[in-house]
């Protein structure tokens, strides 16, 4: 509950937040019962279309993986190449296959030739 209360509030922020697509491959109605947020991803400007294009590339892994119930890209409309990706799971052991998956390795190598900065994650239970 604790994601799903900062996401609110960052969603809430007049002016300063907005999704940059849909849900990726998520079901927001379904109940969460660990929720992962990787914050302030800076993208590098020159790679910012292909970050929100790699984005989506994940989500649709993420679709067909057990235990994952949705995970939005949102970024902040003063700065476009400030990102936030929200994700919600089942439990900490569903979001965490994902974390050990060659697929998310690859991702992480593919973001530092993409990124300003070293993206800050947070995990809440």
């Amino acid at each position: 509950s604790a994601a799903d209360t900062a996401a609110g509030f960052l969603s809430e922020l007049p002016g300063i937040v907005s999704r940059a697509e849909e849900g990726a491959g998520g079901h927001a109605d379904e109940e969460s019962g660990f929720g992962t947020m990787g914050m302030f991803y800076t993208v590098e400007p020159e790679h910012r279309e292909a970050f929100v294009e790699k984005f989506g590339a994940v989500g649709e892994l993420l679709a067909d993986m057990e235990g994952h119930h949705d995970t939005d890209l949102m970024v902040n409309r003063e700065d476009e190449n400030d990102m936030f990706i929200a994700s919600q799971w089942r439990s900490r052991e569903d979001a965490m296959a994902f974390f050990r998956s060659d697929e998310f390795g690859e991702t992480v190598s593919w973001g530092r030739d993409v990124l300003a900065d070293r993206p800050r994650h947070v995990f809440l239970a």
